[in-house]
């Protein structure tokens, strides 16, 4: 159902958010027709989708994470400006990259893996000094620009459904917040939509809104999970009962978002400069 919407929509660049293939993100799930090949895989979704890595994909069996690295190669098949993270000793960090989302309107987008100390297999380090984060600050020392989108799987704020806030990605949401180099930082994980306004690394509301705006996005298609604690400091909305996808609008200098729900219900809509 939310697959639909996406074809509906004919967006140019579909994004997601990790755990896109459950339970272990194994290649052959991935091709299967009754799973990801058949809906979010469909070639008109798959031609333009830049995806995530997620801790389900970590569960492949295979290290890697193989599956998810082996169904989406190249990602962003339509982005000839793909630009692939690398160590200092210039080995490629395949779940890691950058692209422009929208080009022409002067945006960026990064995609991270947050998998670092959580279980499964380990992914890359998230440490301040690790070798994507040292990546992801030498790329937009050399790439100015006034607006940025980050993507990784593992929120750093969350109210509790069932997970709540995830001091193992500080440093990816730290390095992302400082002196304003990203606007938006999109997450999954939790089973649930969530918004949250401008807030700092620590988890208070920055009102000068110069640190970025979050989404959890997780209500691709496994079960909903609801809240189990009242909503945190700085959200701003939140849904555990629907189904749906995150449209994103990148125009030059400004950003617009609505949540689509499956019943056609547009249930969140925000926007700002940046």
């Amino acid at each position: 159902a939310t697959s639909e919407i996406m074809l509906q929509a004919s967006p140019a660049t579909v994004f997601t958010a990790g755990d896109n293939q459950y339970p272990r993100g194994q290649i052959e799930d991935f091709t299967d027709p009754d799973g990801y090949a058949g809906s979010w895989g469909r070639p008109a979704l798959k031609s333009k989708t830049c995806p995530t890595v997620g801790n389900h994909e970590y569960l492949d069996p295979l290290p890697g994470p193989a599956g998810h690295l082996a169904y989406f190669t190249p990602p962003c098949p339509h982005r000839p400006d793909l630009e692939d993270a690398r160590t200092s000793a210039g080995t490629r960090i395949p779940t890691v990259y950058a692209y422009r989302p929208a080009p022409g309107s002067g945006w960026w987008a990064y995609v991270l893996d947050s998998q670092c100390t959580h279980s499964e297999e380990r992914g890359p380090s998230c440490a301040r000094t690790s070798n994507q984060l040292n990546w992801f600050r030498a790329h937009m020392a050399a790439h100015p620009a006034r607006c940025r989108i980050v993507f990784w799987h593992h929120p750093r704020f969350g109210n509790g459904a069932p997970w709540g806030d995830d001091a193992r990605v500080y440093e990816l949401y730290n390095v992302s917040a400082y002196q304003g180099r990203v606007s938006l930082v999109v997450n999954g994980h939790s089973h649930s939509y969530e918004r949250f306004t401008s807030m700092t690394p620590d988890g208070g509301i920055d009102r000068s809104y110069t640190a970025p705006r979050s989404f959890t996005v997780g209500t691709g298609g496994a079960p909903l999970i609801p809240f189990s604690t009242p909503a945190r400091t700085g959200t701003r909305y939140r849904d555990a009962a629907h189904h749906g996808v995150l449209r994103i609008t990148l125009g030059n200098g400004y950003w617009a978002t609505e949540f689509d729900r499956i019943d056609g219900v547009v249930a969140d809509k925000a926007s700002a400069g940046c």
